[in-house]
């Protein structure tokens, strides 16, 4: 019976880990957007937008810690993981 629940337990950490890679993958290339369309001075868009990405990360989150808290710890991971790329691949860009 033990195995059974670490079984569940790992497979919700590979749940939320990959949904927080997802999630965080995507969170950062629309603020990349973002930030352009402030840059281009379409506040109206860059609000939407902001909205959207805090929306989808917020419902993510919560659809997450439904699962529990090692989903959701996992997701952090994930998204965390998912910051450092995107900060990666902005300092190679020319």
């Amino acid at each position: 019976m033990l195995a059974l629940a670490a079984l569940a337990t790992s497979l919700k950490i590979a749940i939320g880990a990959a949904a927080g890679g997802i999630v965080g993958a995507a969170y950062f290339a629309s603020l990349f957007a973002n930030a352009r369309c402030y840059s281009r001075h379409a506040i109206g868009a860059a609000i939407a937008l902001q909205a959207a990405r805090f929306g989808v990360l917020a419902l993510a989150l919560f659809g997450l810690a439904r699962l529990g808290p090692a989903a959701l710890l996992a997701a952090l991971a994930g998204i965390v993981l998912a910051r450092h790329v995107a900060i990666r691949l902005t300092r190679q860009a020319p």
